[in-house]
């Protein structure tokens, strides 16, 4: 997991688009490949954007980042989304990538 954007203190999403320049985005985005190399991302691997298809990351993802990879993509709701509660984000997202299991939560 990682962050395509990094060091942007912005934490509104709907925000981020204010502080990105193309310099900084290209920046972004060659440390992501570079990234990728490191892992060695193989052609099966699959990326998930925390972000629902349409969201500002997704665009972002889909518009710079995406180009360099044929890998699968899912989006899922990002893990800050509001609307709702941890059992049903890990729930979801666990059907979302067919994993059967059953939720438990403790502290």
């Amino acid at each position: 997991m990682t962050d395509i954007f990094k060091g942007i203190e912005e934490s509104k999403s709907n925000k981020l688009k204010d502080v990105l320049t193309e310099k900084v985005i290209r920046e972004n985005v060659d440390f992501f490949i570079q990234e990728m190399k490191d892992i060695q991302i193989q052609n099966d691997s699959q990326f998930i954007v925390f972000g629902v298809k349409n969201s500002c990351i997704a665009n972002y993802f889909n518009t710079y980042f995406r180009q360099n990879f044929r890998n699968k993509i899912y989006y899922y709701y990002h893990y800050a989304y509001y609307g709702l509660t941890d059992r049903e984000w890990v729930t979801g997202f666990w059907k979302q990538q067919n994993i059967h299991k059953e939720y438990t939560y403790s502290l």
